[in-house]
């Protein structure tokens, strides 16, 4: 097991990491997963950790809304259309892409409790 520092953007924007690294090529394990909501340059980020049912599960921080004090750190799961972008750190290498991402266990309900 090996330790390394990784460098930001130093930008408080979810979007700042749409040009970060390298391009992933899609969904890879440890990928940082990249959404543009659309809506005034408002976005989000979270690290890639597996697939459910066809979609991505991303763990992040502010997931949760207002039932979770809106600064949640938890699992949830986001369609693949959703994503702008799948960004690795320079110096980090993919999982091999013909590797299938671990399928996660889903709450009770049934989900992630995805927050969008």
């Amino acid at each position: 097991m090996g330790c390394f520092i990784l460098k930001g953007t130093l930008e408080a924007s979810g979007l700042s990491f749409s040009n970060y690294g390298k391009d992933a090529g899609g969904p890879t394990f440890g990928a940082i997963g990249v959404i543009d909501w659309k809506r005034d340059g408002k976005g989000h980020v979270g690290i890639v950790v597996g697939m459910h049912k066809g979609k991505v599960v991303l763990l992040g921080g502010n997931q949760g809304g207002r039932r979770f004090g809106g600064g949640a750190v938890n699992l949830s799961e986001y369609s693949l259309s959703s994503f702008s972008a799948f960004r690795l750190p320079t110096g980090v290498r993919p999982m091999p892409m013909d590797s299938d991402l671990p399928e996660g266990v889903p709450d009770a309900a049934g989900s992630f409790g995805a927050t969008r």
